[in-house]
């Protein structure tokens, strides 16, 4: 169900006059999170072709990274890089 709420909202939005421009999710590999947002993902990945990996989405996943502020800080620094460099 999260997958389909996920790519609902994506579909929604190019509807609409907003189109996707990128989706970065991170995780960690000790991350209890892991298998629950991995599997949301790969489901998102199947449904739609709205989601491109290494065009518009990329799932990062840190070595031994856990579910804490140090992976977040990880993560923001990454999404940074990509946001804000010139093509």
């Amino acid at each position: 169900a999260e997958a389909e709420k996920f790519i609902k909202v994506i579909e929604e939005g190019e509807k609409n006059g907003m189109p996707l421009g990128y989706i970065y999710c991170g995780n960690g590999s000790a991350d209890f999170a892991l298998e629950g947002q991995k599997e949301v993902m790969e489901r998102a990945l199947m449904s739609s072709d709205l989601l491109v990996p290494g065009r518009n989405f990329d799932f990062i996943n840190v070595p031994e990274g856990e579910h804490n502020m140090w992976q977040w800080h990880i993560h923001l620094y990454n999404t940074l890089k990509i946001f804000f460099t010139k093509e």
